[in-house]
């Protein structure tokens, strides 16, 4: 190990010689100093020695140099003072000749005054004039319409003469006071022609005046233009001056030096300063000291042994070059791990720090009760974890089979430790412990009908069905592949911002509208190859999307409609509600990347049920379809991409039901079986040939609602308990409400409305109206051929047919001992 010591002292002599040359570098520059200041107050001993003859001559030439250059100074100098006197000059020479003016102005301003009054007083006076000539004529037209009808009176009155002649005499005044009134007329016309004749004259001297004013002003200010611009050059001057001053002064510099050495080398001191000479002695002292070190460390480097140190630098070279892979790996690794199946295609993530400071997740409780609970999905049936509180993050993955069965997958990572969570999930008798040897270690619980838990980290919780968890736990484990982080999916996932409140990517974007309630355009899906989305719920509410293509060129294409027509590509599918309120800011990335950004708009109140924009992006992820299946064993798909004419309203998703609030999400479709929307499809073809057809008041129904709907009724002939048999057959899919409309789509009369839970709703009609029987009639005509059943109870509720084959046959059996849906096909 002799050549680490080696390399030791190698690098202990390396930085003894770099101090020794920044201290010597330093000294130096002190003693060149010194030895200048000697120079400059020795100039007059240096001329006893001829030697320094030619730096004294050098000396004068540049000091000659120097008084010029300081005479051109001083003139410049005088001459900016005088012009600075007579810019000071021209200014009170400017405020006396503008005082002198506005003097003048003043009278002629209060004349002006005078006259515009005495144009006013005229033209009242005028005008009041024209009013009483109007009123003589207006009394004269009066009087001769008394006289005409007096005269028209039939028996004439008694007194006719008399009023006769009063009239006559009223009506003999009127011309004197008319041609008075003329005359005063007259008059005042000709005083208001006069006035303003002398208005227009003391406006026109004021004008004048002013014109003067402006003119000397203007006149005194190119003055003092001209004058600042000479003050402008006489300093610019005296600035180039004073730099060739300045540069003279530098360039004694070398002749003082020499000077300043010779006279320390001859020991000669100035007598005003003879401390100058001791100074340069001592620098210069300083100097050899540091010059014959730095010799002596050259001599001990030079003895190393150069082999030894040559091992030592390929040593350290070695460790330097190990610890930059090592450091390259840990930055390069992600900053956190979902640990899900490689056959992911959707991944949507939740931030709940970012939900529960959030201002609008603060009111959904009351706004938007089932958004929530809809986006954390199972999430929410973990015993002890209060969410968002207890939790960092949420992720929901979806995969996709080649039959086309979507699969869904959830990790809770939460927020502390898991040990209160365990214990309470093993206290709780619902929860049955699996055997440790199937999970190799990992302790997971299981709850009828369909939930499991299993701890797959730390703070790591793999929740959902079963089937799902147990995956989870293999692919955790490493015995199934996962998704890598460097695959494509899983890098771009990693592009969006780790902090959004929500994230959601995929790598099959057209299948997203299959998937989840649409989000986006299909225009904008077709096009894309990969599609991710954050958004943040911060005033205002941001997000961010990126986009992957085919190609360069369909890159070019798609980012120029993105730019041009926005408002067809970014807005809410089947709807007129934008996505942005301010410009997109579109952005390239690479050939086939893009990224857009935009602000999320607020004030969408007004247009939608639910109360913005954002709400509705928030409610589609929180829809999707897998979610809603968790007893349904397989895909539900939508009643309408199989028939879209069928009309859906489910009454579940509004106030119109037995709670009087929402509990469906907004934009929840009506889901089924595919067998199930195959039947209505066929029930809907047998309508429309009398013009009518269907209408779903309801489809599938989530256990959570069922369980609502249940604590709000105890009335099992109308509600199914969820905790008894197997629930609510329309939580496994395969039931349905339905009504009739019209083929304009309009509701027709029936028995009574959804869920009114009396007499009226029962399946046979006993009431007066022949058209509400022939209505009730054709529906369950139409449903009897279409394989479905009827309720005793409602008139609306139908079950497909052999329902028990869609059912676990433990669940099909209590199911047929408990539930009476069936009416063995007797209308």
């Amino acid at each position: 190990m002799s050549f680490i010591r080696t390399g030791l002292r190698e690098i202990g002599l390396k930085i003894r010689r770099q101090r020794t040359r920044m201290a010597l570098r330093h000294e130096k520059r002190l003693l060149q100093k010194s030895e200048i200041n000697l120079g400059r107050e020795g100039t007059a001993q240096a001329a006893n020695f001829p030697e320094l003859r030619s730096e004294i001559v050098a000396l004068k030439k540049l000091e000659q140099e120097q008084k010029e250059v300081a005479l051109r100074i001083a003139r410049i100098e005088e001459g900016i003072k005088r012009i600075e006197e007579e810019r000071q000059q021209n200014a009170r020479e400017q405020s006396e000749a503008i005082a002198r003016l506005e003097s003048e102005k003043k009278p002629l301003l209060q004349q002006r005054n005078q006259a515009k009054n005495n144009v006013e007083v005229c033209e009242r006076e005028l005008a009041g004039v024209e009013r009483r000539i109007q009123e003589s004529e207006a009394a004269d037209r009066e009087l001769l319409k008394q006289f005409s009808d007096l005269h028209a009176l039939d028996p004439a009155p008694a007194d006719l003469e008399a009023r006769t002649a009063g009239i006559t005499a009223r009506r003999a005044r009127l011309p004197e006071e008319r041609a008075e009134l003329v005359r005063a007329r007259l008059g005042s016309a000709d005083a208001v022609r006069l006035a303003k004749e002398k208005l227009n004259t003391a406006e026109a001297e004021l004008s004048a005046v002013e014109k003067n004013i402006a003119r000397t002003r203007s006149e005194f200010e190119a003055r003092d233009r001209k004058l600042n611009d000479n003050v402008r050059a006489q300093q610019e001057a005296a600035r180039d001056a004073r730099t060739h001053h300045q540069t003279v002064e530098e360039r004694k510099n070398p002749a003082y030096l020499s000077i300043g050495r010779h006279l320390a080398a001859k020991g000669v001191a100035p007598p005003n300063a003879p401390q100058l000479l001791a100074q340069a002695h001592r620098r210069r002292q300083a100097v050899d000291q540091l010059l014959q070190h730095r010799a002596e460390l050259s001599t001990l480097s030079s003895q190393i042994d150069k082999q030894e140190l040559r091992k030592f630098y390929f040593s350290a070279f070695s460790v330097l070059v190990l610890l930059a892979l090592t450091l390259l790996v840990v930055f390069q690794s992600p900053r956190g791990r979902e640990w899900l199946p490689q056959e992911t295609d959707t991944i949507m993530s939740i931030n709940a720090d970012q939900f529960e400071r959030a201002n609008l997740a603060k009111r959904w409780p009351n706004d938007q009760p089932t958004l929530w609970p809809g986006l954390i999905g199972a999430a929410a049936s973990v015993p002890g974890l209060k969410l968002p509180r207890d939790a960092v993050r949420i992720t929901r993955a979806l995969t996709t089979n080649e039959t086309g069965e979507t699969r869904e997958f959830n990790l809770i990572e939460a927020r502390r430790g898991l040990s209160k969570v365990i214990r309470m999930i093993s206290d709780d008798k619902t929860f049955q412990k699996r055997s440790i040897k199937d999970y190799h270690g990992l302790p997971a619980w299981e709850r009828q009908p369909d939930f499991a838990v299993a701890r797959v980290g730390p703070a790591t919780l793999a929740v959902g069905a079963p089937n799902e968890v147990d995956e989870l736990v293999l692919v955790r484990l490493g015995m199934k592949p996962d998704l890598k982080i460097t695959g494509q999916l899983f890098d771009r996932f990693q592009a969006l911002d780790r902090d959004s409140a929500l994230r959601i990517i995929s790598r099959n974007p057209p299948d997203l509208s299959r998937v989840f309630h649409p989000i986006f355009t299909s225009e904008l899906l077709n096009a894309s190859q990969l599609l991710g989305l954050a958004v943040n719920l911060q005033n205002p509410v941001k997000a961010r999307v990126l986009i992957k293509v085919n190609s360069t060129k369909n890159a070019a294409d798609l980012a120029r409609n993105l730019h041009d027509n926005p408002q067809q590509w970014l807005r809410l599918p089947d709807s007129q509600l934008l996505l942005y309120s301010q410009p997109v800011e579109v952005q390239r990335e690479g050939s086939s990347n893009l990224e857009l950004r935009f602000a999320v708009p607020e004030d969408s109140a007004q247009k939608m049920r639910s109360f913005n924009v954002y709400v509705s992006l928030l409610a589609g992820m929180a829809i999707p379809l897998v979610s809603m299946s968790a007893n349904a064993g397989t895909s539900l798909v939508d009643v309408r991409s199989v028939d879209p004419t069928i009309m859906v309203e489910l009454r579940y998703a509004e106030r119109n039901n037995l709670l009087g609030q929402p509990l469906y999400p907004h934009g929840t479709r009506a889901l089924a079986r595919p067998e199930v929307a195959s039947a209505l499809a066929s029930a809907q073809a047998f309508l429309r040939r009398y013009q009518y057809g269907l209408k779903i008041w309801d489809a599938y129904r989530p256990v959570a609602v069922q369980a609502k709907l249940w604590q709000a009724s105890h009335n099992s002939d109308y509600v199914a308990d969820p905790e008894t048999g197997a629930g609510s057959l329309h939580s496994w899919g395969i039931a349905v409400d339905a009504t009739l409309v019209d083929s304009w789509n309009n509701p027709v009369r029936m028995p009574s409305d959804f869920d009114d839970f009396t007499p009226a709703a029962m399946w046979r009609y006993l009431g007066p109206s022949r058209q509400v029987r022939a209505h009730v009639g054709l529906l369950q005509n139409a449903m009897l051929r279409a394989g479905f059943w009827g309720s005793r109870t409602e008139w609306w509720h139908y079950t497909i047919a052999h329902w028990q084959k869609y059912l676990p046959p433990e669940k099909a059996k209590s199911a047929a001992q408990i539930l009476a849906t069936h009416w063995e096909g007797r209308l």
